[in-house]
């Protein structure tokens, strides 16, 4: 199983869903996979680089939301997620928590999908340079700031981290497989200034810890396409 490309392996026409992604900020952490794989839908394992999975928050902007071309607005998001490899091979992500300003689209998408959607009050913060969100509910409380650098030269961490070609998700005890394509991130380092995530604490078990962590990106943007869904084939007897 080669590395995690550039670009989608996977065309997407017409597409039924499609989004623009703005200021993401990506923070990782290395993570003891056999902690992560309970986290995962059926009939698929923990990812890893350089032998370890991975636990991100990331969060962007969506100026713009479109289903089935109909312009749904736009929204503030933070994800907590992980990367998976399913039966067949295929590469993707797993959102472990989704918080969304728009409550009345999370409510949608987790009854049709099972996503674990949230409303929150999700926000933006730019200022002096700096670029950062927060993520308040009851019970959860995730704010951080940064500090964008230079661009840096897209590496095999960088891809494995954030060239993610769909989304594995789990419904009436199957996996489904929802394929994405954008074109290739722009990223720039980014110093870390400050990090709260009250209310996380139990998915980040067995996740390094200390100064060197969380490893941190910014992206500037992308157009995101998102194909049909998929079962994945069943378990073999």
């Amino acid at each position: 199983m080669g590395p995690t490309g550039d670009t989608a392996p996977h065309r997407i026409g017409p597409a039924p869903t499609s989004q623009l992604w703005r200021d993401a900020v990506f923070l990782h952490w290395p993570c003891d996979p056999d902690r992560l794989a309970p986290l995962l839908p059926p009939g698929t394992r923990p990812d890893v680089f350089a032998g370890t999975g991975w636990l991100g928050v990331v969060a962007l902007r969506m100026p713009v939301i479109r289903l089935a071309g109909v312009p749904l607005g736009g929204m503030t998001q933070l994800n907590v997620r992980t990367y998976c490899v399913d039966r067949t091979g295929g590469r993707g992500q797993v959102f472990l928590a989704m918080e969304l300003s728009r409550p009345e689209l999370g409510a949608g998408l987790r009854m049709l999908s099972g996503l674990p959607c949230r409303g929150s009050r999700v926000r933006q913060q730019r200022d002096g340079g700096t670029l950062g969100y927060r993520a308040e509910r009851r019970g959860l409380r995730v704010r951080f700031l940064v500090r964008p650098g230079e661009a840096v030269e897209t590496g095999p961490l960088e891809r494995f981290l954030t060239a993610r070609w769909a989304l594995h998700f789990a419904r009436a005890g199957r996996t489904v497989r929802l394929p994405v394509a954008h074109e290739p991130w722009r990223l720039r380092s980014a110093e870390l200034l400050g990090l709260s995530h009250r209310g996380l604490a139990p998915l980040f078990a067995g996740c390094a810890t200390g100064p060197r962590w969380p490893h941190v990106l910014v992206g500037a943007g992308v157009s995101a396409r998102f194909g049909f869904p998929a079962l994945l084939p069943p378990r073999r007897p």
